[in-house]
């Protein structure tokens, strides 16, 4: 069987191993490539995205298709830097004073475009998508009960749980896994998001499943969940997030969340980017 070339970069936004393929492939073969990238024989990452443009003219805009169809805040902030280190970004884009370049792009997962923020000191910022509805939900994994916050978005749904880091043990683990994969989800969700929050350290452990990859990672790092962090905090306590530094297993985050009117959240991501490999590689 002859192997396939492939054209990619992997990138390392807060410990979220993310790999995006620049080379183009059939859409049809983007869960394969994905499955085979992230296998720890391979090139090993946590989601890889497929870079459908990186040119923005009147005709297009910069666009990034992720494996399983969804939205990926992390991935976004990996785009931005790929853009930014290609010089893709045009200088004389619309700039907020002299520290600031803001842009947009298109991303699986969003019916609108992605509003950008590249701040000259190294951080990118993105901002989140809306929530459509914050409800209470009461989880029960083995005859044990959790109240948990589900926001659900447009392609995805994030269940936030406050707990202590501590009580986190792989028997809660193992439950939360087969607790989504085992769950009839909506076919509209892109991503299942866990997000076992401990309040006191500000530190998120976050599960993600793909239903369309059949992907369920404890991931390092994970942007929307962090975003819904700072949405959760904000709807609970009743005040504007400013600046809430979330800590993840793999770096942080900042989150700001702030509520415009009753239902409106404007929330932004920031973070930094390292990259770590690009080149080509190989698959069947």
């Amino acid at each position: 069987m002859t192997s396939k070339r492939i054209q990619f970069s992997k990138y390392n936004p807060s410990g979220n191993m993310t790999v995006l393929v620049h080379s183009k492939h059939d859409k049809a073969s983007y869960v394969s490539i994905a499955n085979q990238i992230m296998q720890t024989s391979h090139i090993c990452c946590e989601q890889v995205g497929f870079i459908e443009s990186d040119q923005s003219d009147a005709q297009q805009h910069f666009h990034l298709v992720m494996s399983g169809n969804e939205f990926c805040g992390n991935a976004a902030i990996s785009f931005m830097h790929y853009l930014n280190e290609q010089r893709r970004i045009s200088t004389t884009g619309k700039r907020h004073e002299s520290n600031l370049t803001q842009f947009q792009m298109q991303i699986s997962g969003r019916s609108d475009l992605v509003e950008c923020n590249i701040h000259h000191d190294g951080y990118y910022e993105v901002m989140m998508p809306q929530p459509e509805t914050i409800v209470q939900r009461q989880l029960t994994l083995d005859n044990q009960s959790f109240f948990a916050t589900a926001v659900r978005y447009e392609s995805y749904v994030h269940y936030v749980i406050h707990i202590e880091t501590q009580d986190i043990s792989n028997e809660l683990q193992q439950s939360l896994e087969h607790f989504v994969r085992s769950t009839q989800w909506n076919n509209v969700f892109k991503t299942i998001g866990i997000m076992l929050f401990d309040r006191g350290a500000q530190f998120l452990t976050p599960l993600i499943y793909l239903p369309e990859v059949q992907s369920c990672i404890w991931e390092h790092s994970c942007g929307s969940g962090a975003a819904s962090i700072g949405i959760v905090e904000n709807d609970q306590k009743g005040n504007d997030i400013e600046s809430l530094t979330v800590y993840q297993p793999g770096g942080h985050m900042i989150v700001t969340s702030k509520l415009e009117d009753k239902a409106t959240y404007n929330t932004t991501i920031k973070g930094k980017v390292a990259t770590i490999a690009t080149g080509t590689a190989y698959i069947e």
